[in-house]
């Protein structure tokens, strides 16, 4: 009866350490911000627009920066922070921390991504 109580108690405690959070609503869909004073008239090829595209199975592209194509990058929601890992599994210079299911903040900037309809 020992070895049970125990078996139970540490199943009970290693399900409450885990760190690993899937919001109640469906991540899919495409997040946007506009670049703050952008100028692109001298160079229409940069963008001043950020998109992020999330996609099933944890597939998403991204397009921040001024770039004018989409990254194709996997994303882990750990503790409602979004991180973002390129093709050869290094982690990219881009997470968000979820406040909604409409609205992300990307950390290393403060700025506000809105889910498109």
């Amino acid at each position: 009866m020992k070895n049970l109580s125990f078996f139970i108690i540490l199943i009970l405690v290693l399900f409450s350490c885990s760190k690993n959070y899937s919001p109640s609503f469906d991540i899919n869909g495409t997040f946007t911000h506009n670049i703050t004073d952008c100028e692109n008239s001298k160079n229409l090829e940069e963008n001043c627009n950020e998109y992020i595209w999330f996609n099933d199975d944890s597939k998403d592209s991204i397009m921040f920066g001024g770039i004018d194509y989409g990254i194709p990058v996997t994303y882990k929601i750990i503790n409602n922070q979004i991180d973002f890992y390129n093709n050869n599994g290094t982690k990219s210079e881009i997470s968000f921390k979820i406040i909604d299911e409409n609205n992300l903040k990307q950390i290393e900037n403060n700025s506000i991504w809105l889910k498109q309809d």
